[in-house]
C-alpha cells in the first residue's frame, strides 16, 4: 500500500486508521498495543458515520457502563480531525482532575506512537494543550469546576465526559454550546457518562434525545458487549437464580456472563450498598434501568416493565380502552390504547403540534378514529373542554377522569391516581397472566418515575406529578396515558373486570 493509498484508507475507515496509527494502554496488562475498535465503539462509529451522511455533523449523547472504551474512541476521532484538517479545535471536559489528566495522557500516547507521515508539527505543547502550527489546530482538555469553564470560540469538535458528574453541567454545556454552531458543517459534539440518578444535566438532555426535542442522538451500549465482563470458569455447583434466568431471557446472556456479574454485585455491596442496584447504574442492560439508582424505589419496577416489552404472542380481547392524558403544549400530550392483556397503540404530540383547541381536538378524533375505542378515559386537568366537544363528535362512550378524586377501592388508594397506577402495577405483575406493552425506553422510564409513599393506614399514595417532574427533570405524561386505560370498571365479554388487592414493595 502506497503512502497515499495509506492516508485515503485511514480517512475513510477510523477503525483501520485507530489499528494502524494509534496506541493505549490496555486497561488489564497495562501494556502499550495498537487501538483495535471493540463491538461497544463500532456502535458509537456507526452511528457518527451515519449522521456524518445524513446531517453533515454529529451530535451524540450516550449512556454506557463503566470501561466500555467510550472515551478512548472519542478521543482517537478527536485527535484524527485535529491532526489531519485545517483550522480544527478541539475540547474535552472531564468532570475530574485525575480524569482529565488521563485523557491528556492518552491524546500524547497518540502523537507520541503515531506514524510520522500522519502527524503534523507540534508547535506547542503546554499544560494541557497541544497545538498544530502548520494546521492552525489544536486539543485542549478541562477539568469541570467553574461555570466559566468550555467557554472558547470556534470549537469544532468537543468531548463532555462523565457529564452526568459534571458540579455546573448545565452552565459548561451553554459555554460549548456557544462555541460552536448549533448545526455547523463537520463539526462533533459527543456527551457521554454513566448514570449518577434521575434529574441531573444529563438525565434531562437524554430524555430530551429520545423524544426527539434536541439534535442529540441517543446511544445506549450495554454492559454485556464487552468480552472481557466474563468469567473463565464457573463456580463449583453454578446454578441460575430466577433473576439470573430472566436475564438470559431477556438478552441471551451466557453463565460466564451471569458469574462475571454476581462477582461484581459481591464486590459492589456493603456499608449499606445496594450491590444490585448500584450495579444496575454501573453496568446498565438497558438505558431506563440505568437511570434508577436515585435512592427511592418507584411502585412499578424496571424488571417488571422489561419482561412486558419483551413479550409478543399476547392475543388482544376485551373492549378497546383509550387513555389520553392532556396537555396545552408543553409536556406531552399523550393517549394510549389498551385492549385487554395488551397494551396496542401509545402516540404523542408536543409543542407547536397541540398548542391550539383545535389541534388537539384533531389529534384525539384522528386516534379515536384509527383505533376504534370502545370507552375513552380523559384527565380532566386540561381535558374537561375536550370532553364536552368531543362527545359532540363521535358516539365513543367519553369519560372524564379526576386524578385527584376519590379512589373506586378507596381502603386501598388515597385517590384515583394511586388506584389507577396500583392496578395498573397488579396487571403487570398477575401471577401466570403474561401481558404485553409497548417496547419503548421513553414508556418505561416514565412507569418506573413512580415514587410513592403509604399513609397511616396503607393506602398507596403517589408523589404529585410536578414534585415527579421537579425531582426527576420530566413528566410521566406517557404512563398516566396508559393507567387511564385503569380508570374504571368496563364491562366486557367475559361478564366485567376482577378486582385485586394492590401490589406494594413490603406488602405481604
Amino acid at each position: 500500500m502506497t503512502l497515499d493509498e495509506f492516508r485515503i484508507a485511514a480517512s475513510n475507515d477510523f477503525a483501520f486508521y485507530a489499528e494502524n496509527c494509534l496506541q493505549i494502554k490496555h486497561k488489564a496488562t497495562a501494556t502499550i498495543q495498537p487501538f483495535k475498535v471493540n463491538d461497544a465503539q463500532r456502535i458509537v462509529l456507526a452511528d457518527r458515520e451515519l449522521q456524518l451522511q445524513e446531517r453533515g455533523y454529529v451530535r451524540q449523547i450516550i449512556l454506557k457502563g463503566r470501561q466500555q472504551g467510550v472515551s478512548t474512541l472519542i478521543g482517537g476521532i478527536g485527535y484524527r480531525k485535529v491532526t489531519c484538517n485545517k483550522g480544527v479545535s478541539a475540547f474535552i471536559l472531564t468532570h475530574l482532575s485525575d480524569a482529565t489528566d488521563t485523557i491528556f495522557e492518552m491524546v500524547k500516547r497518540f502523537q507520541d506512537y503515531c506514524p510520522p507521515q500522519m502527524v503534523p508539527t507540534l508547535t506547542g505543547d503546554s499544560g494541557r494543550k497541544l497545538t498544530f502550527g502548520n494546521k492552525d489546530s489544536g486539543y485542549r482538555v478541562g477539568t469541570a469546576g467553574s461555570k466559566a469553564v468550555g467557554r472558547s470560540s470556534n470549537i469544532q469538535f468537543f468531548h463532555g465526559s462523565e457529564v452526568a458528574f459534571w458540579p455546573h453541567a448545565a452552565d459548561h454545556a451553554a459555554g460549548v454550546m456557544n462555541a460552536m454552531l448549533s448545526e455547523g458543517v463537520d463539526t462533533e459534539n459527543y456527551l457521554e457518562s454513566t448514570a449518577n440518578g434521575m434529574g441531573n444535566y444529563f438525565h434531562t438532555q437524554w430524555q430530551a434525545a429520545v423524544s426527539g426535542q434536541s439534535l442529540f442522538k441517543p446511544i445506549f451500549i450495554p454492559w454485556f458487549l464487552q468480552p472481557e465482563y466474563m468469567t473463565s470458569t464457573l463456580p463449583e455447583e453454578w446454578e441460575r437464580s430466577p433473576e439470573e434466568e430472566n436475564l438470559v431471557v431477556n438478552f441471551n446472556l451466557r453463565d460466564s456472563q451471569l458469574a462475571w456479574r454476581r462477582n461484581k454485585i459481591v464486590e459492589l455491596s456493603g456499608n449499606g450498598i445496594d450491590g444490585s442496584r448500584l450495579f444496575m447504574q454501573e453496568y446498565p442492560c438497558y438505558a431506563s434501568e440505568a437511570f434508577q439508582m436515585t435512592g427511592e424505589a418507584g411502585l412499578i419496577l424496571p424488571e417488571d416493565v422489561l419482561k412486558a416489552r419483551k413479550i409478543s404472542s399476547v392475543s388482544s380481547i376485551g373492549p378497546r380502552i383509550m387513555g389520553i392524558d392532556p396537555s396545552l403544549g408543553g409536556d406531552r400530550f399523550a393517549i394510549a390504547l389498551r385492549q385487554g392483556r395488551v397494551l396496542e397503540d401509545l402516540r404523542y404530540k408536543r409543542g407547536d403540534d397541540v398548542k391550539t383547541f383545535g389541534q388537539r381536538v384533531t389529534f384525539c378524533i384522528n386516534s379515536i378514529n384509527e383505533l376504534q375505542p370502545d370507552v375513552v378515559f380523559i384527565d380532566m386537568g386540561y381535558g374537561a373542554d375536550l370532553v364536552d366537544r368531543l362527545r359532540e363528535l363521535t358516539r365513543v362512550d367519553i369519560r372524564c377522569i379526576a386524578f385527584g378524586g376519590a379512589a373506586i377501592k378507596d381502603e386501598y388508594y388515597i385517590n384515583k391516581r394511586a388506584e389507577m397506577y396500583g392496578e395498573f402495577n397488579n396487571w403487570l405483575t398477575k401471577d401466570n397472566e403474561q401481558v404485553q406493552i409497548i417496547d419503548s425506553d421513553e414508556l418505561q422510564a416514565d412507569l418506573c418515575a413512580t415514587l410513592y409513599t403509604t399513609d397511616s393506614n396503607g393506602r398507596l399514595q403517589l408523589l404529585p406529578k410536578a414534585v415527579i417532574k421537579t425531582k426527576l427533570g420530566f413528566s410521566p405524561d406517557l404512563s398516566d396515558a396508559v393507567v387511564l386505560t385503569f380508570a374504571e370498571p368496563v364491562v366486557n365479554f367475559s361478564g366485567g373486570r376482577k378486582t385485586s388487592r394492590p401490589k406494594i414493595h413490603g406488602n405481604t
